[in-house]
């Protein structure tokens, strides 16, 4: 067991160490969102609110809490690159996933072997490592929900309340830097309404009332547009395709950690659901509650499937698996370790294919967007960060708030009556007949703006692209 355990961590220690070379290596975006966010980093850098008037230019919103940000920013003030400085934060955070993750099981394995099994689980889930090694908030807001989770579970065991106050600190951070990081808050407060109800009260109470303060503080902060962007603007529909593609794609990722998490249950039954099975089933409400959002990709599992890996390695402790390794758990074990093993080879492979595409598009593109081309309009979020350093408007999120009434389409409707735009990059030929409905999930325009792009824009290349029918470029008719 120690041999094969010893295998497969050098196995996903070369994982994550392609990972993390990759993430240096690359200079372009890994997710649509990265560039996003980085959008948001580069104004807070520059000594400007990440939170601004919806109404007005950028037409993009800071989705996210202001601590990812502020790090991020900070990186960048001291000269790393804004995709390098994000990454560098969540390697940060994926690093303390995996050490909370030690400590939790630790805390309640029987079995050092145990801890090590979970933190390999949780090292070769491709999901966790890819978010973990992108400039995006995900693996932070997930570092410090398991930090506040350790925090309690330390408080509890070791009958030092005062530790609640860490928990409740970590909650917040995490809160502030995801607002959908709910689960860990749930689990505590769950578990401590079992063990002493006056207390749950005060912990749900006293961190709500903080949390409340330093979000009310950051609204006054930035003229009430972090409310604004960070919690009205990210109501976006719901559909149940996107729920049955989440669904699906959890069960690719963890049925075998499920299976191994499963086997635990009538143990963690005794005297109580377990903590870590209440924190399990936290994070399984919050990821159905959200993943139906129209937009959300699989950044919204990180934490789910940290958890079901700690799970699953409690439950082997639990059937004392690392003492006398029973033949029907380890089966499950040995093929999620090779499951996990290609499935991050897999990402690997597609991460360094897309930064060479990229690349190629973004040359493709210099030939049309010459500084002396002007303002950029853009789907594509990875070239207006290349090219100008900005963008103009997310015209992902852009035509869902038009039609929501936050967003006001005039002012770009009439800089593209004006031509103001230099260049245009939408995902589709607006002077061909449409084959059907449009897809809630492909970045574009109102159609007020496309019938001012038809009337004052010629089309002039179609170029290969992130989205499935590529990149249609138009320049202003002079």
């Amino acid at each position: 067991m120690r041999r094969g355990l010893a295998l497969f961590s050098a196995v996903v220690a070369l994982l994550v160490a392609g990972q993390v070379a990759l993430m240096f290596w690359s200079r372009h975006e890994a997710t649509s969102v990265e560039s996003f966010v980085a959008f948001q980093v580069l104004l807070l850098a520059d000594g400007t609110s990440p939170y601004t008037d919806l109404r007005s230019y950028p037409f993009s919103i800071g989705a996210y809490g202001p601590i990812f940000f502020s790090l991020s920013a900070g990186l960048c003030r001291l000269g790393l690159p804004v995709l390098l400085a994000g990454r560098i934060v969540s390697l940060a955070a994926l690093a303390g996933i995996l050490w909370t993750s030690w400590r939790l099981l630790r805390m309640y394995a029987s079995h050092r072997s145990a801890a090590w099994t979970g933190i390999l689980l949780v090292g070769s889930t491709s999901i966790v490592t890819f978010w973990g090694a992108t400039g995006q908030v995900d693996a932070l807001a997930v570092c410090l929900s398991l930090l506040a989770f350790y925090w309690f579970s330390r408080s509890r065991l070791e009958h030092r309340p005062k530790l609640l106050w860490l928990a409740g600190a970590s909650w917040i951070a995490a809160l502030l830097t995801k607002q959908s990081a709910l689960a860990a808050g749930i689990a505590i407060c769950w578990v401590q309404w079992r063990d002493n109800r006056r207390r749950a009260i005060a912990f749900a109470l006293l961190t709500g009332a903080a949390g409340l303060l330093l979000a009310v503080a950051v609204n006054a902060a930035t003229d009430g547009c972090y409310f604004s962007n960070a919690f009205l603007a990210t109501i976006n529909p719901v559909t149940f395709e996107k729920f049955r593609q989440h669904a699906l794609a959890f069960l690719v990722s963890a049925i075998f950690t499920l299976v191994l998490a499963a086997a635990g249950l009538a143990c963690a039954w005794r005297g109580g659901l377990h903590p870590l099975y209440v924190y399990l089933t936290a994070s399984m409400i919050v990821l159905a509650a959200t993943a139906g959002k129209v937009g959300s990709a699989l950044h919204y599992q990180v934490e789910a499937l940290v958890v079901v890996a700690i799970c699953a390695a409690w439950s082997l402790d639990r059937h004392q698996f690392f003492r006398a390794a029973p033949v029907l758990l380890g089966v499950p074990l040995i093929v999620q370790c090779v499951f996990g093993t290609m499935s991050s080879m897999k990402w690997l492979d597609d991460r360094w294919h897309r930064e060479w595409f990229l690349r190629d598009m973004t040359a493709r593109l210099h030939a049309y967007a010459a500084p002396e081309t002007g303002r950029i309009l853009s789907i594509e979020n990875d070239a207006s960060l290349q090219l100008r350093g900005r963008s103009e408007a997310d015209l992902f999120v852009y035509p869902l708030l038009v039609n929501a009434g936050l967003m006001d389409p005039e002012p770009i409707r009439r800089d593209l009556a004006a031509g103001r735009f230099g260049l245009v990059i939408l995902a589709e030929d607006v002077f061909a007949t449409p084959k059907g409905p449009p897809d809630p999930e492909l970045p574009s325009l109102p159609e007020s703006n496309l019938e001012e792009v038809r009337r004052h824009y010629r089309l002039v290349a179609h170029i290969p692209g992130t989205n499935p029918e590529g990149a249609y470029l138009y320049e202003p008719v002079r």
